[in-house]
């Protein structure tokens, strides 16, 4: 960087081009503002007012922790390619709080959104736009509820739309 550190001469700031400033760390560059003001964390492009880059295989985002005694936490993140756990897989999105909020999906026009609750699927809405409550069985109805179980029947609801076949149990 052209402005530096007396003693880190690989952490400072930088004209990285036309009315465009660099921030780097490690003689990595970190932050970018561009020309129309855009920042850009870990991202030499910014796209938008704010662009966090994220170049992982397992998570990233944006994260809001408030580390004060009972303080809670939000993250946004982007999941990557070797992430698999607590009934999220690699390629989604997710709006994440510990064991509050859980809403997410993959990306693309053919996947479902899914809310969590104990780390499993409690609901999704399918790309068909069915709702599923307590099952991900293939999805035959458009609000489809069951016991956890999954077992047909044990509790739930079932509305199909267009005729009088209805069935329910309590």
């Amino acid at each position: 960087p052209t402005h530096t550190f007396y003693s880190d001469a690989d952490t400072g700031m930088f004209r990285a081009g036309a009315n465009a400033l660099g921030f780097t760390t490690g003689g990595t560059e970190r932050v970018r503002i561009n020309s129309s003001g855009n920042v850009g964390l870990g991202t030499s492009s910014p796209e938008g007012r704010l662009t966090l880059g994220v170049n992982t295989t397992s998570s990233d985002g944006l994260y809001i922790n408030n580390s004060a005694s009972g303080g809670g936490e939000l993250d946004l993140v982007s999941l990557g390619s070797s992430y698999s756990a607590h009934g999220a897989g690699a390629g989604e999105v997710w709006l994440y709080s510990p064991d509050n909020i859980n809403i997410g999906g993959a990306t693309g026009g053919s996947n479902n959104v899914k809310i969590l609750g104990g780390g499993s699927v409690r609901m999704q809405i399918t790309s068909t736009g069915m709702v599923q409550i307590f099952t991900q069985q293939a999805a035959s109805y458009a609000l489809d509820v069951r016991h956890s179980g999954d077992t047909v029947n044990a509790f739930g609801i079932y509305l199909q739309i267009g005729s009088n076949n209805s069935t329910g149990t309590n």
